[in-house]
């Protein structure tokens, strides 16, 4: 029997988008000789809760220790999801983005339901800039970002995410 393993993403294609080949290599080397189950961070710290409590709770008490109080899951989240500096940098790099290029984005992503990390593959290759990886799935998110915000929607939200 294979032993199962748990990977935690935010970003909705993961189960049933488009993958970029580094998706396929991060999920392949995640799962290593087992099953692997995705799952967004909320379903996980569910999971979490109900198979593993006394984790949870140590997981909770850390965080709480850290911040100076406790957090609500939503503060969790919010947590989980900052990358600090890398993403600030990468959202400036998109702030020229044109209604063409967040026309290209939106269809990568809603339509075409590309992982993050495949949207940055695409826009690296049309020449949209540099930036490593190519797949570099911070930018993925960067640039639909800014181009939900030219479209006055939200890319975690439906339907970015």
């Amino acid at each position: 029997m294979s032993e199962q393993r748990v990977f935690v993403t935010n970003d909705r294609w993961t189960k049933d988008g488009r993958l970029d080949p580094d998706d396929e290599a991060v999920l392949k080397e995640a799962a290593g000789d087992g099953e692997l189950v995705v799952m967004n961070t909320r379903e996980a710290f569910e999971a979490m809760k109900v198979e593993k409590p006394a984790e949870f709770d140590k997981f909770h008490k850390v965080m709480e220790s850290t911040t100076g109080r406790a957090l609500t899951f939503e503060q969790l989240v919010e947590l989980s999801q900052r990358a600090g500096e890398t993403f600030g940098a990468f959202s400036k790099l998109t702030e020229l983005m044109t209604d063409h290029q967040a026309k290209v984005v939106r269809n990568l992503r809603v339509g075409e339901h590309c992982t993050w990390r495949a949207v940055a593959r695409s826009c690296y290759i049309m020449g949209w800039g540099k930036w490593s990886p190519a797949s570099n799935q911070l930018m993925g998110m960067a640039l639909c970002k800014w181009a939900a915000e030219l479209y006055g929607e939200d890319y975690m939200k439906v339907p970015w995410n």
